[in-house]
């Protein structure tokens, strides 16, 4: 009876060793899906978008034992959102960080304008430009036109394209002119893509290779025979070009000074 009592005592013992092992396991095992209790939430990289709207679209709350896995769910959540080209979560001493890169958002930039020139006389001009027209492409075109002219300059970059600070572009220029003094019109297509390259902020290099395009049309029956033969022999001509484009930005100072230079190569490409 007394050896009895002792195996059952001794299996007790056991069994709550057993179980306290079994508990410190449970604990080890589940204490890497939650993270310390941040006292405070802190949003970095805000330029457009109020923080405490960032901070709250998601139900991000200070007190909230967060785990890695509920980190990136609110990451996903966020990016949802289509404002943010990057969203990190992570934990930096006694706070919860959001750090975002947002897009662009906003409306762009419309403008016209009506001057006069004393060679197109009076022209107007409309202008549009935006960034990220498409998530992470700024967009410009202009349009001027008057009776005698009409010109269409468009241009779409793809910031990053090939890796930071590399750059991709695509430029499409158009004008068909016919003056009333001359006995011709001439129309010009230009396409362009491009690649830009930052190494810093002050300094943006480009190289484009395009294609142009020139036509003479509509000659008059009593244009000059000098004219006539010229149309006759060149009539459409169509040219590879190669480009070279330097900017330099001065960002110093009260005010931001910018010079450009800029070299073009004709027929750099073989027809």
């Amino acid at each position: 009876m007394i050896m009895n009592t002792i195996r059952f005592a001794t299996l007790s013992r056991c069994a709550r060793v057993i179980a306290g092992l079994t508990g410190f396991a449970l604990v080890a095992a589940a204490g890497p899906l939650w993270g310390a209790v941040s006292s405070r939430v802190e949003v970095r990289g805000a330029q457009f978008i109020p923080e405490e709207d960032i901070q709250r679209t998601c139900g991000v709350e200070a007190g909230v034992p967060y785990s890695d896995a509920e980190l990136r769910d609110i990451e996903a959540c966020l990016m949802s959102t289509a404002v943010f080209e990057r969203v990190s979560l992570y934990r930096e001493s006694d706070a919860l960080i959001i750090d975002v890169v947002e897009l662009d958002t906003r409306p762009g930039r419309l403008s016209g304008a009506l001057f006069y020139d004393s060679q197109d006389d009076v022209t107007a001009r409309l202008s549009y430009e935006r960034e990220n027209l498409f998530p992470g492409v700024y967009g410009a075109l202009e349009v001027s036109f008057n009776p005698e002219i009409k010109r269409l300059d468009g241009r779409l970059i793809w910031d990053d394209a090939f890796g930071e600070g590399l750059d991709f572009g695509l430029s499409v220029y158009g004008e068909h002119l016919e003056y009333d003094d001359r006995s011709y019109a001439q129309k010009s297509i230009q396409i362009e893509p491009q690649l830009a390259w930052r190494p810093d902020d002050g300094i943006r290099i480009e190289v484009g290779m395009g294609v142009r395009q020139y036509r003479m049309e509509g000659v008059e029956p009593d244009a000059s025979s000098l004219l006539i033969d010229e149309a006759i022999s060149l009539g459409e001509v169509t040219a590879p070009y190669l480009r070279f484009g330097l900017q330099l930005n001065n960002l110093d100072g009260d005010e931001a000074v910018r010079m450009g230079y800029e070299a073009s190569l004709y027929r750099a490409v073989a027809n």
